[in-house]
């Protein structure tokens, strides 16, 4: 008698006889065609109009991302989380809609956030001392 390899079963699982293999049929088989390969016959993939419910496709597409909104650091003291602090609270939009205002700062504005973040960035020094 011959015993089949049951190793790479899960725990717990026991294979089927072959006497209940051989009392199974399919329902609705789908017959081969005439003229078709080996592979048709088996109907790899194929499904038949008879009996077969066609499942509805999953969307593979992500659902489309809400705009992330624009948040400044509470402790950062750079000159674009300064500037961000400031325009999130007249505008709050954005994290593309900050991007673009930032980039279209003036020199004038630039210079005035980076002296800001240097005073700052000294006086947390000094407290630490």
């Amino acid at each position: 008698m011959h015993v089949p390899n049951t190793s790479f079963l899960p725990f717990g699982f026991a294979p089927l006889p072959s006497a209940a293999l051989s009392s199974l049929t399919l329902a609705n088989p789908v017959p081969p065609t005439q003229g078709s390969s080996n592979a048709d016959q088996h109907n790899f993939g194929a499904h038949s109009a008879q009996g077969v419910q066609e499942l509805p496709q999953e969307n593979t597409q992500k659902a489309s991302k809400r705009p992330n909104k624009m948040r400044a650091n509470k402790h950062s003291t750079t000159p674009r989380n300064l500037c961000a602090k400031e325009w999130v609270e007249q505008y709050h939009g954005t994290v593309e809609d900050f991007a673009a205002y930032f980039k279209a700062l003036s020199m004038q504005e630039l210079e005035r956030y980076k002296a800001l973040s240097k005073s700052l960035g000294t006086a947390r020094s000094e407290q630490a001392n």
